[in-house]
């Protein structure tokens, strides 16, 4: 039975007497469906190549064409030498064509326990006057597809050590001397730099993204900086990870915020929004008042980013990113960061006259809540400033300690003062007065370049 394209059946009836059609059509109309349905056939029978690590034995691998040699095809398992070595090489690779005469000698050396056998891609021709032109009379698999398949590579020079008819290595050509030849011919103990090729690397993705070209372990230094990131909770932080590698990482985070968290790596106090001074001129850019930073409206406006470098460099990682920023933010908006002294319009907390009335009565040191407050009990006053500085981190001014009180202190830090004024009169009964006046202070400084 066979089938027409339209779907109709014919029937062919074949006897030794009366033939439906005669034996010449007959035998040609087989051998033209045999013809059409081979590919087919070689195609589904053909199993994908399963590629050869070391300690693989090797199997069958079909015959390739190969040169300086006394047949025009050959098998990997037409050498019968205890110990192969397979060079996988190009004309265009210069440590390739540097081995070949090292090769070629170590060969002569080695004679029948050992034999070279080069393969490569290109042309039969080409690699026949090339060869010659270079006095090797090495064997060398030509046009080859096959062999790559089953030693896949990603570079040259590419080595792989056949002993008695299993890979026992797969190295760079620097591992192919004398001495260990020698000592892999006599089983001896001897560890061999593997040379590793990753599938699947893609030159024009990102590196390391994806497993592109390797994974998260590879990494030893990186900066990073991407527009603002969907679906991440938290903010980011610092870290030293189980690799001793030191990370700053900020998530979504205004070109101001970037700044500053640069500059706190060396003053915490940095963090706060009032000691960062943006003159640039697009300064809703740098710091969008519009809320929250999802919006479309500004989230153009938000970055994230991290640094991972080795821990000892952690003294130096507010410089690193500062640096970073500056590269790209100089690039993107002209703009510049640094720390700078600058006078300021500064809230400066100072100690009137008489005795402190803040002593602490030196109990268990503890912070508990209390309706519109916390009550801290011997508690170092330099972190009391600090929370105070912090809640009121969205006034213009910033808040300065000049107090000179270094001793821990029982008190009260008000939570719900509806401005500093209230502040004011608040501090007074401890006999500490809070008033605007112009200091010298370090401060962010953001601005143009020009």
């Amino acid at each position: 039975m066979a089938a027409f394209g339209d779907g109709r059946a014919a029937t062919v009836s074949i006897s030794s007497t009366n033939l439906f059609i005669p034996k010449l059509c007959f035998m040609k109309y087989i051998i033209g469906l045999v013809a059409m349905l081979l590919p087919l056939l070689s195609g589904a029978q053909s199993p994908p190549v399963k590629a050869l690590s070391i300690n693989d034995t090797l199997l069958y691998i079909p015959s390739s064409t190969i040169i300086n040699y006394p047949k025009p095809l050959a098998r990997l398992s037409d050498f019968k030498n205890d110990l192969i070595i397979l060079d996988f090489w190009s004309t265009w690779c210069a440590p390739c064509i540097k081995a070949l005469p090292e090769f070629q000698n170590l060969q002569a050396k080695f004679e029948d326990k050992l034999q070279f056998v080069l393969c490569t891609s290109q042309e039969s021709d080409k690699i026949q006057k090339f060869l010659h032109q270079k006095n090797i009379t090495l064997p060398c698999f030509v046009e080859d597809k096959k062999l790559q398949e089953y030693f896949p590579h990603n570079s040259v020079p590419h080595e792989v050590w056949i002993k008695n008819g299993r890979v026992v290595a797969i190295t760079y050509e620097q591992e192919v001397t004398a001495e260990n030849i020698q000592k892999v011919l006599n089983d001896e103990a001897i560890s061999l730099t593997e040379k590793i090729t990753k599938p699947g690397y893609d030159i024009s993705q990102p590196l390391l993204v994806s497993g592109n070209g390797g994974n998260e372990n590879d990494l030893l230094y990186h900066s990073v900086i991407t527009g603002y990131l969907d679906g991440i909770s938290g903010g980011g932080g610092v870290m030293t990870d189980s690799l001793n590698r030191f990370k700053i990482r900020v998530i979504d985070g205004s070109i101001a915020r970037l700044y500053a968290t640069a500059a706190e790596q060396y003053d915490l106090d940095f963090r706060l929004p009032n000691r960062t001074l943006i003159e640039a001129v697009e300064k809703e850019k740098i710091s969008p008042s519009a809320r929250p930073e999802y919006t479309p409206l500004v989230r153009r406006y938000f970055y994230s980013y991290e640094i991972a470098i080795p821990a000892a460099e952690r003294d130096n990682a507010g410089k690193y990113m500062m640096e970073d920023l500056n590269r790209y933010f100089g690039m993107i908006y002209h703009i510049h960061g640094t720390v700078e002294n600058r006078k300021v319009l500064c809230w400066v907390l100072r100690k009137e006259d008489g005795p402190l009335l803040i002593h602490t009565k030196k109990g268990a040191a503890a912070i508990t809540e209390r309706e519109g407050g916390e009550i801290w009990q011997n508690q170092p006053f330099r972190s009391f400033f600090y929370a105070l500085a912090y809640i009121n981190r969205n006034q213009p001014y910033p808040f300065i300690n000049k107090t000179g009180i270094t001793a821990n202190v029982d008190i009260i830090l008000p939570l719900n003062l509806p401005d500093v004024h209230a502040l004011q009169s608040y501090l007074q009964k401890y006999r500490l007065r809070l008033s605007l006046e112009e200091s010298l202070l370090p401060m962010v400084v953001i601005k143009n370049i020009h």
